[in-house]
């Protein structure tokens, strides 16, 4: 599992190669035609192809935590006889989330050129399933109505005692 800081670094280090890759692209571009401008551009296909690995398998690890992260919710939100409607809240943004790195990890790994690595990666990402959020069921239903209806019942006890003191103190008895 990677930490939001891992994450972030992870981000800033590609960042950084691809425009270092980028510069070097430039300056590469800029030789006149030769048999070292060819093997330098050779070699910028590498490090590119590299880098774009890197990234793949980042985005990959990070739609399996978020599909994880969504799963784990959902058994959390299951773990009692309700499913309320804050937790189809959180579990509508676990889920979009999740999508989210499913979609940016499939887009990654879709644009590697054909390989062993693509490979695994696909089927890891054929391994992952997003989870379906739930409505709010009907026992958290059942049970708000139970609720209303005994907080109303005692309501209406309050005001019964407190009309019977006003009926007795009237009386001045």
């Amino acid at each position: 599992t990677l930490s939001e800081e891992e994450i972030e670094a992870l981000e800033d280090a590609v960042k950084d190669a691809q425009d270092k890759l980028d510069d070097a692209e430039e300056a590469i571009d800029a030789l006149p035609d030769s048999d070292k401008k060819d093997e330098l551009t050779g070699e910028l296909a590498d490090e590119q192809e590299k880098l774009d690995l890197v990234e793949a398998e980042a985005a990959v690890k990070a739609a399996e935590q978020a599909v994880k992260a969504a799963q784990d919710a959902l058994t959390a939100a299951n773990n009692d006889a309700f499913i309320t409607p804050e937790e189809v809240a959180v579990l509508q943004a676990k889920h979009d989330a999740a999508e989210e790195a499913l979609a940016d990890a499939n887009a990654k790994v879709g644009a590697l050129p054909g390989s062993e690595a693509k490979t695994g990666l696909e089927e890891r990402l054929d391994n992952l399933e997003n989870i379906t959020v739930p409505g709010v069921n009907e026992a958290y239903e059942n049970a708000v109505t139970d609720a209303e209806n005994a907080l109303n019942d005692a309501k209406d006890a309050v005001n019964d005692a407190e009309e019977a003191l006003e009926a007795g103190l009237e009386d001045g008895t």
